[in-house]
């Protein structure tokens, strides 16, 4: 069952003047707790307190064949991006080796920039970003359960839900963030986070419509910050059939798993990130 309800439960709760109210929606939504790593007056990174041994964990580079992608969505009776289909299989990566005793609420979170320019009314040329932030969050155990067509589902799910109102919250929350001077180091992973990851599609935009003189873009790329639970999904067209990349931090101990998993779905492959 969809866990979406989260989202709902402060919804008409547009007051967040008070601390607790603001942090508890940020945790509730988001799926990030309040957690003072550092000092508010004090923005050194190299202060953070890391207590996971990145030396367990090893940084992948997936690729995506956007035509096996776009077949693949022809098994739904309904429509799915190719987004859908690629946040399922992070969903599904990066809960190799959860069990639902990871944390108290079983939960896992993956958020995601929202382009809000079309449910806003507005054109692409709007200058600036027209963005909100919903997060799709899901019961630990659905996920282990579920195909990557059901997760790509209840992706699309939370996509549709996603209107003016909720942007208005979104940004009536970042006032009062703002107001209150917070340090946004303290409310977002700096680390891998075991139940929490974020991505963002750099691909999306109609980049076939932007020439640089007589030339066009072939090639997309991207800083790696993966390591900070964050997967970047660029492009890469150098080849006859357009891929998509990406990168995503994992345990060294699921790689045996995320190998059969490739194997079995025959939508991804991946390389082990050497840099």
């Amino acid at each position: 069952n969809n866990n979406n309800n989260n989202n709902n439960n402060n919804n008409n709760n547009n007051n967040f003047k008070d601390i607790n109210i603001l942090r508890d929606y940020w945790d509730l939504n988001m799926g990030f707790k309040y957690t003072p790593l550092f000092k508010d007056d004090n923005l050194n990174i190299n202060d953070l307190n890391n207590d996971i041994d990145l030396n367990t964990y090893v940084t992948i580079n997936l690729k995506f064949d956007i035509i096996v992608i776009e077949n693949y969505k022809k098994n739904s009776n309904q429509y799915l991006s190719i987004n859908d289909i690629i946040h399922a299989i992070l969903i599904k990566i990066k809960c190799f080796n959860l069990n639902s005793s990871i944390n108290e609420k079983n939960l896992f979170y993956l958020g995601y920039p929202c382009n809000m320019r079309k449910r806003c009314n507005l054109t692409e040329n709007i200058i600036g970003n027209v963005e909100s932030f919903p997060t799709l969050v899901l019961s630990i155990d659905l996920i282990k359960n579920s195909t990557i067509l059901q997760l790509a589902i209840e992706n699309r799910k939370r996509v549709l839900e996603i209107n003016q109102q909720f942007m208005k919250e979104n940004l009536n929350w970042f006032i009062h963030f703002a107001s209150k001077k917070q340090n946004p180091l303290n409310y977002l992973p700096l680390k891998v986070n075991l139940y929490n990851h974020r991505v963002t599609n750099w691909s999306t935009y109609d980049y076939d419509q932007i020439q640089f003189d007589q030339m066009k873009p072939i090639l997309l790329k991207a800083p790696c910050i993966a390591k900070n639970g964050v997967s970047v999904i660029t492009f890469d067209k150098r080849n006859e059939n357009k891929i998509l990349e990406t990168t995503i931090t994992i345990p060294i101990e699921t790689l045996n798993q995320l190998q059969q998993f490739e194997q079995e779905t025959q939508l991804f492959n991946f390389q082990i990130n050497q840099n």
